[in-house]
């Protein structure tokens, strides 16, 4: 994932590297987003980024602290045990609890004010990471 420069972040959509450049630059790759299944990449300039999947109604939002890290996954109000499957950039079809997902209201909100706040975990969402449930990031 390519970092920002010179004011430009470069975020990957479904594996398509794009510069945004401005908060309405970054709105209208959330719009996209709200239409379709996607995936979205959003680094930030020190290590952390942002991983969303979009399916259904729902997002997947997952936050890495660096390249390897196991990382923190959402978590949704859906408590049963159903699967939900996201699809990947590459096509690609995984079963994952629908419990880490969040609304796509929230998850397109995560994204925002992760890039906003240079990569920082959000507290109004609930993670799981290797160590629980935390709500601040």
């Amino acid at each position: 994932m390519q970092q920002a420069t010179a004011g430009v972040m470069h975020v990957a959509v479904d594996g398509d590297v794009q510069g945004v450049a401005s908060d309405g630059e970054l709105g209208a790759v959330l719009d996209r987003l709200r239409l379709a299944p996607r995936e979205l990449w959003v680094p930030s300039d020190d290590g952390p980024a942002l991983c969303m999947m979009r399916h259904g109604s729902g997002t997947w939002p997952m936050h890495l602290l660096c390249e390897g890290d196991a990382g923190a996954v959402s978590k949704g109000a859906d408590e049963t045990s159903a699967a939900v499957q996201p699809v990947f950039g590459n096509g690609q079809l995984d079963d994952y609890p629908a419990h880490w997902c969040a609304g796509c209201g929230q998850g397109l909100e995560a994204v925002a004010d992760f890039a906003a706040k240079s990569g920082c975990r959000l507290g109004y969402v609930m993670w799981r990471t290797a160590y629980g449930w935390a709500g601040i990031g």
